[in-house]
């Protein structure tokens, strides 16, 4: 299945969520339903989250990763994922929680 053509969207807004960002990333990547691409927009955090996603983003093709060149407010970044989505479905995740590989 094409990524951009994927039925569903997981869209992550992310802000300083280093200590669990890992976590996170690796529950979503892992899902035995394949038809899906992983957003995540960074809203300029200024731990290392961002880099945690970057390497994660250079390891698997289906994540696009954005990084905001100012924070914005919470429901903007969430905005801005929405307009980057192009699943059929949206589902969203928080930088901190985990889900389980056939959710």
């Amino acid at each position: 299945m094409s990524i951009k053509n994927s039925k569903v969207s997981i869209c992550i807004p992310v802000y300083n969520a280093a200590k669990t960002m890992s976590r996170c990333l690796e529950s979503v990547v892992k899902q035995n339903f394949d038809d899906y691409e992983i957003i995540i927009s960074d809203n300029n955090s200024t731990d290392n989250s961002f880099n945690i996603c970057n390497f994660y983003k250079k390891k698997y093709k289906r994540i696009k990763l954005f990084k905001q060149k100012k924070k914005i407010p919470v429901y903007s970044n969430f905005k801005f994922l929405l307009k980057k989505a192009k699943g059929k479905y949206i589902m969203w995740i928080a930088s901190h929680h985990q889900i389980s590989k056939n959710f």
